[in-house]
């Protein structure tokens, strides 16, 4: 099964959150840091689930049904 982007934009939110609410300065970096790992991420997962969407319809279209 493929990862679900919008799972990771849940985690990002949470990671931004907890860095909001951080007082500790180094903490409120990792977090924000992690934050915007889990949004690339899920930006890189909506890319790949695009791109196998676009091979599986095109090879699709070369099998005959």
């Amino acid at each position: 099964m493929l990862a679900n982007p919008g799972e990771c934009r849940v985690h990002a939110r949470r990671c931004a959150e907890w860095a909001s609410k951080t007082k500790n300065p180094e903490l409120r970096r990792k977090l924000s840091d992690l934050a915007r790992t889990w949004n690339q991420l899920a930006t890189q997962l909506d890319e790949s689930h695009a791109l196998l969407e676009q091979i599986d319809q095109g090879h699709n279209q070369l099998v005959p049904s």
